[in-house]
């Protein structure tokens, strides 16, 4: 089956979304307003019980939709506000949903960090998050450490 390509700003580039495509996408959307509004209980409304986050800088590996959403609360403790831009395309293929993106925030200790960031997902046949990953530019990490405020 093909993939479908869609630019960060949802529009479509190469081929027409299926429904199954189009709630993909709107799940992919959730996902970056509720991280950029710290909202634990908009996130537990798209993540499946026995979801699986891989996130190595961050909090590792939860497993289970209870340690996914505490990981995503802790993480929200590190940060006072946040920003979340998807750079380039975003990819679709089965169940599966691809993007990159830039994160600005400021942290706790009044830092300002920028993330650049892969996220992938992979959907289980309810259209609810099964798997989540980020891959993130060490880069980037590096540099704010140097913050002392």
């Amino acid at each position: 089956m093909c993939s479908s390509v869609v630019h960060s700003h949802f529009r479509l580039v190469s081929i027409a979304l299926t429904p199954r495509e189009s709630i993909l996408l709107e799940k992919a959307h959730l996902f970056q307003k509720y991280q950029v509004t710290k909202n634990i209980t908009g996130l537990a409304t798209i993540f499946a019980e026995d979801s699986v986050t891989n996130i190595p800088i961050g909090t590792a590996r939860a497993e289970g939709k209870k340690a996914v959403l505490d990981s995503f609360e802790q993480y929200f403790g590190t940060i006072k506000t946040t920003s979340q831009k998807i750079i380039g395309d975003i990819e679709i293929n089965e169940g599966y949903l691809i993007y990159s993106k830039i994160i600005r925030a400021v942290n706790i200790k009044d830092c300002p960090v920028t993330f650049h960031v892969i996220n992938w997902y992979h959907f289980n046949d309810d259209n609810m998050i099964q798997e989540f990953s980020a891959v993130f530019n060490l880069t980037n990490v590096k540099e704010q450490g140097s913050c002392r405020y």
